[in-house]
């Protein structure tokens, strides 16, 4: 299960980066003086104008690492590696981003997942394993 959560967190990561450089290029190309303003304007009009073609990309990925992410949290359950209550934590604040919440509450919903994940970071670098080869 770890496995499978790491290749899917793995690959959103890397769609999520390929498709926020991909849209990046275009601002940069429909901006810069590689093109004259017109055809500058008529790009990202363009791409404003069709979002997914550029999107695609950014919100498969994005989606992909938060299945993985929940995917992971489900094997530390199966595992017993960290106390259960972090992965239960992690299940719901990842859960809870997605809620129709106000700003400020989402951003101590993400504040308070980023110390989750520094804490469950600390305990894998404490943490002597031993494996039984």
């Amino acid at each position: 299960m770890a496995e499978a959560g790491a290749v899917l967190t793995t690959i959103g990561g890397i769609a999520f980066a390929m498709g926020s450089f991909a849209h990046g290029t275009l601002a940069w190309f429909g901006t810069s003086d590689a093109m004259s303003p017109e055809a500058g304007t008529s790009l990202l009009a363009y791409v404003e104008d069709t979002p997914e073609r550029v999107m695609v990309v950014v919100m498969a990925g994005f989606a992909l690492y938060t299945l993985g992410s929940l995917v992971l949290a489900a094997s530390w359950i199966r595992a017993h590696v960290t106390p259960r209550w972090i992965a239960v934590a992690f299940i719901v604040l990842t859960v809870a981003q997605f809620t129709p919440v106000p700003e400020r509450v989402l951003d101590f919903i993400q504040v308070g997942l980023m110390a989750l994940l520094i804490g469950v970071s600390g305990l894998v670098m404490t943490h002597r394993f031993t494996a039984n080869l």
